[in-house]
């Protein structure tokens, strides 16, 4: 499957799909958290956090889903603001993307830029 492309703001957080919130059962369970793990240099896995767990990367998503990833952990994997992402529903699993999906990607947002462009 494809991975669905997401970003970091300048904030440094990124938005967890509804749907992935859904199959980690955070979405059901208000005050439910997260746990970051750094799987590998470019790999973050994220995953229903154990009750009482009390790690420095144990999050709680807000409402809409959304992640603070710190800067220590975001340098650590190289990321920053401009790094294009994406998560794949079958392992929780945000990385970076080709540079063949970044492209990708890219021409979809222009796609969509020009379609909803009125001309005056």
């Amino acid at each position: 499957m494809e991975p669905i492309p997401i970003k970091l703001d300048k904030l440094g957080r990124l938005v967890i799909p509804r749907e992935f919130r859904r199959k980690l059962g955070v979405l059901l369970d208000p005050g439910s958290k997260v746990t970051l793990i750094k799987s590998d240099n470019d790999t973050l896995i994220i995953q229903k956090a154990k009750k009482g767990c009390q790690s420095p990367y144990t999050k709680e998503p807000s409402e809409l889903g959304i992640v603070e990833i710190g800067k220590e952990l975001r340098e650590s994997m190289g990321w920053n603001i401009d790094t294009h992402l994406g998560i794949n529903d079958n392992i929780i699993a945000i990385r970076p993307l080709e540079p063949e999906q970044v492209e990708q990607v890219e021409q979809k947002e222009e796609k969509r830029k020009s379609e909803t462009t009125i001309v005056g």
